[in-house]
């Protein structure tokens, strides 16, 4: 009895050894670029815009078809823990444009790999044609400079001030692997429209009035000290060989 006594409360000092604080960062940064204004820069308008629709004359061309992608950029640097349980949150904006859509419209989400060229990229000066990863022959796609974590839906047009979340092993493992204190994630539109001037889906950028910010909500753990675990170890092998 008095061993397995002892036992819980070892382990119970190895798993509350083990702190967990939760975190919430909103982006430092937030833009998107339009194929059709290949130079332009839009940081500081208060909507995120997507959009992947056919071009203007039915052409490839993607510079006349008006798409867009949103990129977000959030400053990692002040964390010191491992992040679990991380999840992306953006606010619908309500859209804008053309037709209203219906049925269920689908959202990539992309990490910008760590370390790559642009990655401390401004508003003031993000384009179409100098984004990060972007490419540029391509309406929703990115180069392999981007990893790709998941998708995300939105039924039809989504309503003005809908929570839009993402999660998954997919975020937390790219979030882990920053060394510089800088993650970019990048929305794109994946369902594709045929009309032109159609549909486009907007969430609230860190610019808006009144709607929240794009942002980033975990659980920053930290991992016991290895002399910690080790003395808890021993702690723990002395009970199983006494039991023997």
């Amino acid at each position: 009895m008095y061993q397995k006594t002892l036992f819980a409360i070892v382990s119970s000092l190895i798993i509350f050894s083990m702190s967990v604080s939760a975190t919430t960062i909103t982006a430092q940064a937030d833009s998107f670029v339009v194929a059709s204004s290949p130079n332009s820069s839009d940081g500081s308008n208060s909507e995120l815009r997507v959009k992947n629709a056919a071009s203007s004359d039915g052409s490839s061309n993607v510079n006349l078809s008006a798409s867009r992608k949103i990129y977000i950029q959030f400053n990692l640097s002040g964390l010191s823990q491992s992040i679990a349980n991380a999840s992306f949150s953006l606010v619908d904006e309500g859209g804008s444009g053309g037709n209203p859509v219906s049925g269920l419209q689908t959202f990539n989400i992309f990490g910008l790999n760590d370390g790559v060229s642009g990655e401390n990229w401004t508003e003031s000066t993000l384009t179409w044609n100098n984004a990060p990863a972007n490419n540029t022959t391509s309406r929703s796609g990115v180069t392999s400079s981007a990893t790709l974590l998941g998708q995300f839906t939105i039924n039809g047009t989504g309503n003005q001030g809908d929570l839009i979340q993402f999660s998954g092993a997919s975020l937390d493992s790219f979030l882990n692997q920053d060394t510089n204190g800088l993650a970019t994630l990048i929305v794109s539109r994946d369902t594709f429209h045929s009309d032109h001037s159609g549909f486009i889906h907007t969430f609230a950028s860190r610019e808006h009035p009144s709607l929240a910010a794009p942002s980033l909500n975990f659980d920053e753990v930290a991992i016991p000290e290895p002399s910690t675990i080790l003395f808890l170890s021993i702690a723990l092998g002395a009970l199983f060989v006494r039991r023997k």
